[in-house]
């Protein structure tokens, strides 16, 4: 799949609500669960909702190229 590279597209703003979405669940998951201490219930939440946050951006950076110009300005 390979992303329109147009600067006024609005893939940044899908990804962003991506991740706001991950970390809405994160949270949802972080006031939810049934686990009794409070720092276990939090590491459950929180492992899950970043291993799931960074493999999005690893795998959007794979058919996501940067311009070529970016680091020059």
């Amino acid at each position: 799949m390979q992303r329109d590279l147009d600067p006024i597209s609005n893939w940044h703003e899908l990804d962003r609500a991506i991740i706001l979405l991950i970390g809405i669940v994160a949270f949802e998951l972080c006031t939810s669960l049934a686990i009794k201490p409070l720092i276990l219930r939090y590491v459950t939440a929180y492992i899950p909702s970043q291993l799931l946050a960074f493999a999005y951006v690893w795998f959007t950076g794979l058919w996501n190229c940067m311009y070529l110009d970016s680091g020059t300005k």
